[in-house]
């Protein structure tokens, strides 16, 4: 897949100088490097990242290509044995209560309690958007206040 990228990027850079010769200026390799690197998917960050430990005056395209090539074929390699083995779940019928008859069950109990900060049934106070939000303006209140601050001249 990404060496077809590569090939692809290499005939594109390829016409460019072509064109770009008549005018007498060439590009350098390393854009080339820089935008195969650039275009290459999220699945190759380490590669990228063990590429720019390479000294500089080792990076060629075809050292690139081949590196490439070998890290594809690692996760091509990895994917394999999870995707070509099959596997079946038994399950056995289960008595507990599902997370919605849970959850059912919570909110009827929620409808008797009534909050002793708002007074509004289905919640308590730890749970009171009342409580929460005059609760963080007083938390703002105070920290404009002002304060105390020592400091130290050496």
């Amino acid at each position: 897949m990404i060496l077809l990228c590569v090939s692809k990027l290499k005939r594109i850079w390829q016409d460019l100088q072509d064109e770009l010769k008549s005018e007498n200026v060439q590009l350098p390799k390393s854009m080339l490097l820089n935008r195969i690197l650039n275009t290459s998917p999220t699945e190759y960050l380490e590669f990228k990242n063990a590429w720019e430990s390479v000294p500089v005056n080792e990076r060629t395209v075809a050292s690139l290509t081949e590196s490439l090539r070998l890290h594809e074929q690692r996760l091509e390699s990895m994917k394999l044995p999870h995707e070509s083995r099959s596997v079946a779940f038994v399950t056995k019928p289960s008595t507990n209560f599902t997370k919605n008859q849970a959850d059912s069950a919570q909110k009827e109990k929620n409808r008797k309690i009534k909050c002793y900060y708002c007074g509004r049934p289905g919640h308590m106070k730890r749970n009171c958007y009342k409580f929460k939000n005059e609760g963080s303006e007083k938390e703002k209140e105070e920290s404009r206040k002002p304060g105390q601050a020592f400091m130290t001249v050496v």
